[in-house]
């Protein structure tokens, strides 16, 4: 690209005109916004911008290759950014820029929008419909995260423990915890009952309250004058104590959130049973938050998770526990999945919309009904993703690691069998498709899996010791190499899996409705 000028201020349309940004096309804009622009994944561009110290495009900083020069490329980084400037103190040069980066697999901008859609809309189809089983570690976690929940975990913890957590409110309702409190009150003399030095105290500093009684002995002692009204310290029953403050707080975040999932666009794809069940819970709850005894209740302001109550007795027990797996909304599954959307990250989306792809078809194969659990572990904390049990002896994990000979190794999916390990499938948005200038019938050409990305599966392979590695892409072709070097097309998932085959290759896997563009 031709340098331009200097040019001060740095503007946006400074940027526009150096990064030769195309805008996005009028029906396009409101679903984009607040991108205004295109800009394509692994294309260089290079930007002249003097007085800027560094260039900030999403997190992270980029400093000068030399001068005032800047390159700039977005390596595996689809979907909304932001680019911005500074100067030397850090000031920034202008408001931030966003951009929508899309991906040179797509014939038009359009192409990806709609691949976007497509994925999104099979990944919620998928989603609602899986068992998930959210469970949890044991141990106690200390600094809870108080971060709202991604929709699509409130749908499959309200499935999963939407009556235990109404009921625990039945228990509780039926018979809350009171405590007695202390209550300091003015109370007419007759009705005094104790008599300390802190009453006397009162009695002294506060003269307004006296009045003549000469008929009254204890006048005697007070030059004629009685007290009208006498400090006490009362004891007095009372609802607001910290467990359920804690409880009314877990009952308002689920309501409010469990109210939100109606108007998800994906809602009207649950089943018509499973979104009745979510409406009685939804209304079973809403009537414990009704109950008078909420009504003085106050706010919470700590979790009281120390409580002996929470540790014991019956229907705060039980909510301690359903917090703890509600805390789950900050695993990677869920949460991963939310940030992708909010960013339109379209390969990010893909990698998690496949582990949903491949827990059907292997459900499909094996005839047997996938439990996804969402557990995660002390050691690995936030590392661990999902496992699909296929019953008690076979499992598909999820954004897991493995040590190899030479390192910690991270493919997407892992197949075990009884706890082993045998073949890795690692998802890639990336694809190689011949130009199409050369076909008289002007049809569009196969895209295969790229030969780097099957490089990848040998090492996979060989670091780990597995039997297969499979690439899992969004193209046309599926192709296998068993380790006699014979190319095989006719291999179903279930003969990678329970199969004998060694070697490596590639599945295409595409959502359903998907353009036949990518």
């Amino acid at each position: 690209m031709e340098l331009s000028e200097v040019l001060t201020p740095i503007t946006h349309q400074t940027l526009l005109e150096r990064l030769n940004a195309a805008p996005i096309p009028l029906d396009s804009a409101n679903f984009c916004a607040p991108a205004t622009h295109v800009l394509v994944e692994w294309q260089k561009y290079w930007l002249e911008l003097p007085k800027c110290y560094f260039l900030r495009v999403g997190t992270e900083n980029l400093r000068p290759i030399a001068g005032s020069l800047f390159s700039l490329q977005f390596e595996n980084r689809l979907g909304l950014s932001r680019i911005q400037p500074f100067d030397a103190d850090g000031h920034a040069l202008t408001d931030p820029l966003y951009v929508e980066v899309v991906s040179q697999k797509f014939p038009s901008f359009a192409a990806h929008i709609s691949f976007y859609h497509s994925l999104l809309d099979d990944l919620f189809a998928r989603g609602v419909h899986l068992p998930f089983h959210v469970s949890s570690s044991t141990s106690q976690r200390v600094g809870e995260a108080l971060r709202p929940p991604t929709p699509l975990f409130v749908y499959h913890f309200l499935r999963q423990h939407g009556h235990a957590l109404s009921n625990a409110g039945d228990i509780i309702q039926a018979q809350p915890l009171r405590r007695l409190t202390d209550q300091p009150r003015q109370v007419p003399l007759g009705a005094v009952s104790d008599v300390d030095v802190d009453v006397l105290l009162q009695i002294v500093e506060t003269p307004e309250e006296l009045t003549r009684a000469p008929h009254l002995s204890i006048a005697n002692y007070m030059n004629g004058y009685v007290p009208q009204r006498v400090w006490q310290r009362l004891s007095v029953e009372t609802l607001d104590t910290p467990e359920n403050r804690f409880v009314r707080y877990f009952l308002e975040i689920i309501h409010q959130e469990a109210g939100n999932l109606l108007g998800e666009p994906w809602w009207q794809s649950v089943p018509e049973q499973t979104q009745q069940q979510i409406i009685e819970i939804i209304g079973r709850i809403g009537n414990h938050l009704r109950h008078p005894m909420y009504s003085e209740i106050g706010r919470m302001t700590h979790l009281p998770f120390q409580s002996r109550v929470l540790l014991r007795r019956e229907g705060y027990r039980q909510l301690r526990e359903l917090w703890q797996l509600f805390q789950d909304a900050r695993r990677p599954l869920f949460q991963a999945l939310q940030e992708a959307i909010e960013a339109r990250d379209v390969a990010q989306l893909y990698e998690i919309w496949a582990f949903f792809a491949l827990v059907e078809e292997i459900s499909a194969a094996l005839k047997i009904d996938p439990v996804i659990n969402l557990s995660t572990t002390v050691e690995e904390g936030l590392q661990h993703g999902a496992i699909a049990h296929f019953g008690p002896k076979y499992c598909l994990a999820y954004n897991c690691w493995r040590m190899g000979y030479s390192g910690r190794l991270h493919p997407d999916f892992m197949w075990l069998v009884d706890g082993v390990p045998e073949v890795i499938l690692d998802a890639k948005f990336r694809l190689d498709r011949p130009p199409s200038g050369g076909d008289p019938n002007g049809t569009t050409p196969e895209a295969k899996a790229r030969v780097d990305d099957l490089y990848k599966m040998h090492a996979y392979r060989d670091a780990l010791g597995v039997r297969a590695a499979i690439v899992v892409y969004p193209g046309d072709r599926t192709l296998f190499y068993d380790i006699a070097a014979q190319e095989s097309n006719d291999r179903t998932i279930e003969d990678i899996l329970m199969g004998s085959f060694a070697g490596i290759g590639s599945i295409c896997l595409k959502p359903q409705n998907c353009s036949s563009d990518v």
